[in-house]
């Protein structure tokens, strides 16, 4: 019995992620005030792709950092 429900848990968290990852990824694509972003791809800042970089080679880290540097203070 405990080990469906951990089989459970061990599937359900990485779903959890992969929303939580999609949420802030379509916010970020939609937010039109995107402050510059922690990475800079090219020489000119550009918030749209560098936040989209960030948020593919990072993944969950970048969508915790935009949720607690942007999303929580809309």
């Amino acid at each position: 019995m405990t080990t469906s429900y951990f089989n459970l848990i061990i599937v359900l968290i990485p779903f959890l992620l992969e929303i939580f990852w999609l949420w802030m990824f379509l916010d970020m694509t939609n937010n039109q005030d995107l402050p510059e972003c922690f990475i800079r791809i090219g020489k000119v800042p550009n918030p749209k792709t560098d936040w989209a970089f960030a948020f593919v080679f990072m993944n969950i880290v970048a969508a915790l950092f935009y949720w607690r540097e942007i999303y929580r203070k809309k």
